[in-house]
């Protein structure tokens, strides 16, 4: 479950990168809520997200022969969560949107960072430690989540070209998982 919570994240925050290329020229337009979600896209990009991103992971996965192999795709997961928590935190924005999805995106992956590592470092057969370890996922999941379609408001309240309909269509997928 845990894979499934971050694959789905990772796949929606994937295609996010791409449809916000289409926006990047607008962040020029001196708008402080466009500028400030060009920034969240470029923090989200800087940390290591890319739209193959997913596929590798599940790919690595699928590939696991033993524990130690599913761990180490988890360590790998995490440290892409551990960088990209603290380039949420360091960008300085403009709006009080921006701040609101900053602190909601950087909570989250500090949140799932958590739960990573509780099963990075559990006994994968230790359903109360499995559990905690899926809950913390769950939970930044779910403030992922909520920044993500708070972003999607804005670009769209801003006149920012999103492709709405992908975008809603990955962020209903990333809920599916949630549940």
């Amino acid at each position: 479950m845990q894979n499934k919570i971050l694959s789905q994240i990772t796949r929606t925050i994937s295609r996010f990168l791409l449809v916000i290329g289409s926006i990047a020229v607008l962040a020029a337009c001196g708008n402080p809520q466009q500028s400030d979600l060009i920034s969240i896209a470029g923090a989200l990009k800087d940390a290591g997200f890319h739209p193959n991103l997913e596929a590798e992971y599940r790919q690595r996965i699928s590939q696991a022969k033993n524990e130690e192999d599913v761990r180490s795709v988890l360590r790998d997961q995490l440290v892409l969560t551990e960088k990209v928590a603290p380039k949420l935190k360091a960008l300085k924005l403009k709006s009080d949107e921006g701040r609101s999805i900053q602190n909601k995106l950087a909570g989250g992956f500090e949140k799932m960072g958590n739960g990573l590592r509780t099963a990075i470092n559990a006994d994968f057969n230790s359903q109360s430690t499995m559990l905690s370890a899926q809950n913390d996922m769950r939970a930044g999941g779910q403030d992922i989540l909520a920044g993500m379609q708070e972003f999607a408001t804005v670009a769209k309240t801003h006149g920012l070209n999103l492709d709405e309909t992908l975008f809603q269509d990955k962020i209903q997928g990333l809920k599916e998982s949630l549940k």
